[in-house]
């Protein structure tokens, strides 16, 4: 049993996201809007890592779901480990993605979602100074400043 006394949920759900850029001269990222039936708000592309996959097999699967961009890893983000009461402990790694300049992104699908139940209604690239209070590009933002040296 853990030490914060609740029951052992078992192992960790792997989830990886992606700071994708295509130029970094001009920093912007490509972000996801999802509308569920309470909420609507901008993110990352990002998913659940599939039995079989490496983090970065997974993470270009998902930016090329989610916007039709085929990319490159360029590195490491961050990564981190969390716990909700009641729940899995779950573990997020963030990679930079490459893209080419002159790739359109399109507005993707979660292929494990009925057509009718799709919660991606579009793709957009929003400059990274507008994205301060966004928790995944804050924790980004340092590892960014250090692969841009």
């Amino acid at each position: 049993m853990p030490d914060d006394g609740l029951p052992d949920p078992g192992p960790a759900r792997e989830r990886v996201c992606a700071v994708v850029l295509r130029d970094p001269a001009l920093p912007k990222v490509l972000m996801v809007r999802h509308v569920e039936s309470t909420r609507a708000y901008w993110t990352l592309p990002g998913g659940g890592v599939e039995d079989g996959e490496t983090l970065e097999e997974a993470v270009l699967r998902e930016v090329r779901e989610e916007t039709g961009l085929v990319g490159t890893v360029g590195g490491l983000l961050y990564v981190r480990r969390h716990r909700t009461p009641g729940s899995a402990p779950a573990a997020e790694t963030c990679f930079l993605v490459k893209v080419d300049p002159a790739a359109v992104a399109t507005t993707g699908f979660d292929p494990e979602l009925a057509a009718d139940a799709q919660v991606i209604t579009a793709v957009a690239w929003h400059p990274l100074a507008s994205l301060h209070a966004d928790r995944q590009v804050c924790l980004a933002i340092p590892a960014l400043r250090r692969l841009s040296r």
